[in-house]
């Protein structure tokens, strides 16, 4: 994971935003209009606010007592940014992130714009394309692999179902809780847990055939990121891949 996206997942689930694919591009269309062209992880401050933080120095940016800051690590950075958010405001911007709403759909002269203008970005950007925004939470890291077979030792080398179980774990949407304690999702567990611990050549049929099930979840073949995460399940089952 880039350090751009550890910001933004950090900002995402400080403000209590949606982890989504509309989510993330707003945060990364945010991210371009205040810094690019410029490395938008040069300060640890993307959208470019002026709190104060600890440790945080001027950039220079605008010279005065609302100078934009430049903060001493990521984590200060996510901090400062969803602290400024919250600071009342910004009500409808963080609404709007809440909600999920897509930022073409905020409105050039809504109340979030306005917002927009307070905190000095504008609303021009809302309608602007800044190419694909990356993509968070999709791969399984090393680090989140071992400590998936220490919590479960009965996994012993079952790949398969230590990369099926993260990835279930990682299909969670805010806005449909109950997606995870799902028919579905049970049943894939159900053939999961049927798994023998040292085969990773099991027969998929059942596994498969649930996944195809909960790809047709009204909840999921509607969401890009949540239908992309569900067919990495299936793609792992097919023709497993190495562990980043």
């Amino acid at each position: 994971m880039t350090s751009w996206e550890m910001w933004a997942l950090g900002v995402i689930q400080g403000i209590g935003e949606p982890l989504s694919v509309v989510s993330v591009d707003t945060h990364w269309a945010w991210s371009n209009a205040e810094t690019a062209p410029y490395d938008l992880m040069r300060w640890n401050n993307p959208q470019n606010t002026t709190e104060k933080w600890p440790g945080s120095v001027d950039s220079g940016a605008q010279p005065g007592p609302r100078d934009v800051q430049i903060y001493a690590t990521v984590q200060d950075g996510i901090d400062a940014t969803v602290a400024t958010l919250l600071n009342g405001y910004y009500s409808a911007i963080c609404d709007n992130l809440r909600a999920g709403l897509p930022r073409q759909q905020w409105g050039l002269y809504s109340t979030a714009a306005t917002e927009l203008h307070v905190w000095g970005t504008g609303s021009a950007w809302l309608l602007k394309d800044y190419g694909q925004a990356p993509t968070i939470g999709d791969e399984m890291t090393q680090a989140e692999f071992d400590a998936l077979v220490t919590a479960n030792p009965a996994l012993g080398g079952g790949g398969y179902a230590a990369r099926l179980i993260y990835a279930l774990g990682v299909t969670y949407h805010p806005g449909q809780p109950n997606l995870e304690t799902s028919q579905r999702v049970a049943d894939i567990l159900t053939a999961i847990k049927a798994i023998p611990a040292a085969n990773i050549t099991v027969d998929n049929t059942a596994v498969l055939a649930a996944i195809a099930d909960l790809k047709a979840h009204p909840a999921i073949e509607t969401d890009p990121m949540l239908l992309a995460k569900v067919s990495l399940i299936e793609a792992n089952l097919n023709a497993p891949r190495p562990l980043a």
